[in-house]
């Protein structure tokens, strides 16, 4: 996939500049076959921190089917990172890992992001409109059981809904719940 400016690639890349092509993978699922044996021992977090100060060697396939951009510079204020302030930043959308500084990594850049994304998800899970319904219990396409409150109505056009958190519905109707020029 190749994003080309807009919206989302401005909130997953910052250094963003009008006219620049960003190359995202597909997302795949990963296997820990393409990775040493010894790196199959560390969680995902470690093998990140790993890869970014180069102690680790993995195929670049590997690395972009797990959805991970490594490097030693900051995501948010483009400096080195030392490894005593090294942290991850983890898109709203769980797709990409980037490295940042802890101090970077606030919790208010993390909630803006969100709220962005919340907006261009458009759903009524973040709908001001949205009532919930009471906890139901559900059944997965795998037969599993579940419970769920994602069931609701749309105060708006007082008809029941379905919301999903984390899913673009792109509903015209939608308004933020926390109002459309929120900052953390």
């Amino acid at each position: 996939m190749v994003l080309r400016g807009g919206v989302v690639s401005r909130i997953l890349f910052p250094w963003w500049k009008p006219g620049d092509i960003i190359n995202i993978p597909t997302r795949v699922s990963a296997s820990h076959n393409s990775v040493p044996k010894e790196t199959q021992q560390m969680n995902d977090k470690q093998l990140f921190t790993e890869i970014c100060f180069g102690r680790q060697k993995v195929t670049d396939v590997f690395v972009r089917q797990k959805g991970w951009w490594p490097s030693r510079v900051c995501r948010e204020c483009q400096l080195p990172i030392e490894e005593n302030e090294f942290g991850i930043f983890i898109t709203y959308w769980k797709a990409f890992w980037f490295p940042v500084h802890k101090a970077c990594a606030g919790e208010k850049e993390f909630k803006y992001e969100a709220y962005l994304c919340q907006c261009i998800d458009a759903d009524c899970n973040d709908c001001i409109h949205f009532e919930r319904g009471p906890t139901v219990e559900t059944k997965g396409l795998d037969g599993s059981i579940g419970k769920s409150n994602s069931f609701g109505v749309c105060g708006k056009f007082n008809k029941e809904v379905r919301a999903c958190s984390n899913f673009c519905s792109g509903l015209t109707c939608f308004e933020h719940r926390k109002g459309p020029d929120w900052k953390p």
